[in-house]
């Protein structure tokens, strides 16, 4: 049976430009110097669905309490967290975007210079020892394309919803939101 730590990299993988760096990440500097430790509740738009960790909390001693599991924490480079259950099993190392008191889990982060959402956006999740790299181009024409790992180009179309965006492609419809600078299908807010 797969761990909720990785169930819920997979759930991420299927109005704010341009963040503060101070507020982006944290500190390689060890769990105590992040900007992560703290409480973060699931944000409800939309509704979770029945496995995702509904709260997060970062403690400074590098471990980690959720709803659904206990765990170890760390912050191998500024903006990538790596999650693990308490024996270092289960693992699972994505990027995150905190912009004021919103936390992107497993953030889609620009390629250059995104003309609002239009642009390339890159999502990088590592499961234990397995890598995904996904890469979607959002057009101007409200067509996009997926691709991950560099394989082929999974096509789909976008339009806006409230302040972010829908996508509906291959694997059915995603929401959309923007943090800072990034992209975000599963957002927390520090309680």
């Amino acid at each position: 049976m797969k761990s909720g730590w990785i169930l819920l990299a997979l759930a991420a993988c299927h109005d704010n430009q341009g963040a503060d760096p101070s507020d982006a990440a944290g500190s390689s500097d060890g769990p105590a110097a992040t900007g992560l430790v703290g409480t973060w509740n699931r944000l409800d738009d939309p509704p979770p669905d029945t496995g995702t960790l509904q709260f997060l909390t970062f403690n400074a001693d590098g471990t980690i309490h959720t709803n659904q599991r206990d765990g170890i924490w760390s912050e191998p480079t500024p903006g990538r967290m790596h999650v693990a259950d308490s024996d270092g099993t289960n693992s699972i190392e994505i990027d995150y975007v905190i912009a004021g008191s919103t936390m992107a889990w497993n953030a889609w982060l620009p390629m250059g210079s995104p003309n609002g959402f239009v642009g390339t956006w890159t999502q990088y999740t590592g499961v234990q020892s397995h890598v995904t790299n996904q890469v979607m181009t959002v057009n101007a024409d409200h067509t996009l394309g997926i691709t991950v790992n560099g394989g082929s180009s999974s096509p789909g179309t976008w339009a806006i919803e409230g302040s972010g965006f829908s996508f509906t492609w291959v694997l059915g419809t995603e929401h959309m939101r923007p943090v800072g600078a990034a992209l975000s299908q599963l957002d927390y807010a520090r309680e």
